[in-house]
């Protein structure tokens, strides 16, 4: 039987519905070696990984008060957000002349 949801398992000493875990994050591939039978705990863990990061792609520290953390869980760069807005401040001054 095929499923693409989660599955339960049978055999164990408890019976917890497990979820598929794409070992590649490639939600599209079927390749058996690339997949495994997780719970759901453990695949939200592993979904994770961003978290583990400790600076932004411009290598500012996700630390103190250079973090900010949005309400949805999202991490920000408080140095790289101010860079932003000053950088779409210019563009809007300079469209306005």
């Amino acid at each position: 039987m095929r499923t693409a949801g989660p599955m339960s398992t049978t055999s164990g000493p408890s019976q917890r519905a497990l979820e598929i875990d794409h070992l590649c994050r490639n939600r599209l591939c079927v390749n058996p070696r690339h997949l495994e039978a997780v719970t759901r705990d453990e695949n939200y863990r592993r979904s994770l990984g961003n978290h583990r990061k400790s600076q932004c792609p411009a290598g500012h520290p996700y630390s103190g008060a250079n973090l900010y953390v949005a309400p949805s869980g999202k991490r920000f760069c408080r140095a790289c957000q101010r860079q932003a807005g000053i950088k779409h401040r210019k563009a809007r001054s300079r469209k306005a002349i």
